[in-house]
């Protein structure tokens, strides 16, 4: 473990794992057996379990056979998500392609194919960008191939799911809390260009991919939701492409979206936990960022905050955002809607125009109760 970044043991083997994974090296032996209860639930809580469980297959260990089963678990569901996904996309794709709908297929689904075997990658859903004229089209597509629309709390998102599992979201627009990257990618579907063999549907360009991925990461970072396994798609995808990218293109790009800082420290972060690199001039900023993401915003987030423009800018929206969200969530609280106001007062059912009298009416017996409430 390297002496210059504070992290605790089992975090330290479980990187090494994954960095032993993705570089087709053997499996590193350790300096002491780690507490395999606690790498279990850090490797949960980063979402490469099902990943770690290749690194362990090798290892034989008494105290790991009860953990190394609950890592089993995950990878045979990842096994399992793989097969229904690998069937039924290819299906949606050839249903959109026929009913001439212009798609963007990104996220999880492409970068599982830059990892040493897809199903590493685990699937939590498969993300197309539409237009927002196609929906209704869509729709039926889904309810033919018995799918369930879900409702979404996401703007611009229409979520389908299907049993065993899984779900399919389609997007009218990529939204960030930072303007810049929406404004970004926010461009006609046909400028992207074809997917494999299909007409209509369409994929990023490897910069382009690069730079969503920077985005994403940005926007995780700021709300504290940045892991282990995002960083490892960010490493899997920059190995794949690191000597044939535009990078003259894509640093200018980052630099007008002013997420070029953010970038060339994600990257190096990415590439010391997964390749074993150091960069000394850039230490105190990176263990920052890693105690940020290694405990989810817990510690680390004041300094790396303050070192990392962009970042801080992306949290200032976020934050200003949530109270937003926390006001109109008070604000339904104390004034509900008609719909919910007319299962309390059966008046309004004939005569909606009373509902500011009915809200007056519940206040003051809401009033009335949590008196009488403290005096019992």
């Amino acid at each position: 473990m390297r002496e210059d970044i504070t992290r605790e043991y089992e975090a330290d083997c479980l990187i090494k794992l994954l960095e032993a994974l993705v570089n087709k090296q053997e499996i590193p032996r350790f300096e002491r057996v780690p507490d395999w209860e606690k790498l279990y639930k850090l490797a949960l809580f980063q979402n490469v379990t099902n990943i770690a469980y290749y690194c362990l297959l090798g290892v034989d260990d008494y105290e790991l056979k009860p953990w190394k089963e609950k890592f089993e678990e995950h990878y045979h569901q990842a096994v399992v998500n793989e097969g229904y996904y690998g069937a039924v996309v290819p299906e949606i794709l050839e249903e959109l392609e026929k009913g001439s709908i212009n798609g963007v297929l990104f996220g999880e689904y492409i970068l599982r194919g830059f990892y040493p075997r897809v199903e590493m990658r685990e699937l939590e859903s498969v993300q197309i960008l539409v237009g927002k004229d196609q929906v209704d089209k869509i729709r039926k597509i889904m309810e033919r191939l018995d799918f369930t629309e879900e409702k979404s709390n996401k703007k611009g998102a229409y979520v389908f799911t299907k049993i065993p599992g899984l779900k399919v979201i389609f997007w009218t627009k990529l939204h960030f809390l930072n303007k810049k990257f929406t404004k970004y990618f926010d461009i006609s579907l046909k400028t992207y260009e074809p997917f494999a063999s299909y007409r209509c549907i369409r994929g990023f360009q490897p910069e382009e991919l690069y730079i969503y991925l920077i985005a994403s990461a940005a926007e995780d970072y700021a709300k504290s939701e940045l892991d282990m396994l995002k960083i490892l798609d960010l490493r899997c995808f920059y190995r794949a492409y690191v000597r044939v990218l535009d990078w003259k293109y894509v640093t200018k790009e980052l630099d007008a979206l002013k997420a070029g800082e953010f970038a060339d420290y994600i990257t190096k972060l990415a590439t010391m936990w997964y390749d074993g690199l150091i960069f000394e001039k850039d230490n105190i900023l990176l263990t920052a960022m890693e105690v940020h993401i290694l405990t989810k915003g817990r510690k680390g987030r004041h300094e790396s905050e303050r070192l990392l423009s962009l970042v801080n800018e992306v949290a200032d929206i976020y934050s200003r955002d949530l109270k937003k969200q926390q006001r109109k969530a008070a604000r339904e609280l104390l004034l509900p809607s008609l719909e919910y106001m007319r299962v309390m007062f059966k008046v309004l059912q004939r005569y909606p125009c009373f509902l500011p009298l009915c809200w007056v009416v519940r206040l003051l017996r809401l009033g009335r109760d949590k008196i009488f409430h403290k005096k019992a």
